[in-house]
């Protein structure tokens, strides 16, 4: 009986030992980080490109006409020279929607007010104040602008800041399609030019980047009053689009 009791003590801590083998396989495989198969033959892809730039130009005659006139006023009173300039400038917007000028294309670009000094020896001496109330009007023609002038001008503008001859937005979205098209034709082109030339085939593009599409404003800055029968010449834009190209090539 004793010899049977031995037995099973020596079965339980068998039992044991076994239990705590298992256990301790189990933590450390869940601590072993799992492996990552490779295949050591394996070699990374390289490719021959071929990188170019194309550009593309439109020319195209502008379609708005931003005029900035202003009415400039000196009185001895803030409030002298404020109402002065704003009746000035309200007889200017009158004569303008009487020549077919939309009130719409009308807007205030600046309106500014600040004292005038006479300076002498001693200090200086406030003489009066001076306002300068600005407009801005849009019109679609050069032949329109000259007229536009005109008006303002015989109607008491005493100054015509700029003139800027620009695109609208159908208009110029119409211009650039028609310089990215140029651009990617350059593009294609120079590529197909220096692969002959280097002995290479062109197999596919790779990737086309477009640059920030730009055009410059043409701008008059008159600073003398126009005088009646003003010629004003529109000029031209040019809108410019850029490409970059990157094709894959092979020998």
């Amino acid at each position: 009986m004793k010899k049977i009791y031995e037995n099973k003590e020596l079965l339980i801590s068998f039992l044991a030992v076994v239990i705590s083998i298992i256990a301790l396989i189990g933590a450390f495989s869940a601590r072993a980080p799992t492996p990552i198969l490779s295949n050591s033959n394996s070699q990374t892809e390289e490719r021959s490109i071929l990188s170019v730039t194309g550009e593309g130009r439109v020319v195209v005659e502008p379609d708005i006409v931003s005029i900035v006139l202003a009415v400039e006023v000196e009185k001895p009173t803030a409030g002298e020279a404020i109402s002065g300039a704003a009746e000035i400038m309200n007889n200017v917007i009158e004569s303008l929607l009487k020549i077919g000028v939309k009130r719409d294309n009308i807007t205030t670009s600046g309106f500014s007010l600040y004292p005038v000094y006479e300076y002498t020896e001693k200090k200086p001496v406030l003489i009066g104040y001076r306002v300068v109330n600005r407009i801005t009007i849009k019109v679609s023609t050069a032949e329109k602008t000259g007229e536009v002038i005109d008006v303002a001008v015989s109607s008491g503008a005493n100054r015509v800041d700029s003139i800027t001859f620009t695109l609208s937005s159908g208009k110029y979205q119409s211009a650039y399609h028609k310089a990215l098209s140029l651009a990617v034709k350059e593009a294609r082109e120079k590529a197909e030019i220096v692969a002959s030339a280097s002995g290479v085939e062109i197999v596919k593009i790779l990737e086309i980047n477009i640059q920030q599409p730009y055009y410059v404003p043409i701008r008059y800055e008159m600073a003398e009053k126009a005088a009646v029968g003003t010629p004003i010449l529109e000029g031209e834009l040019t809108v410019t689009a850029q490409v970059n190209m990157i094709f894959e090539i092979k020998s």
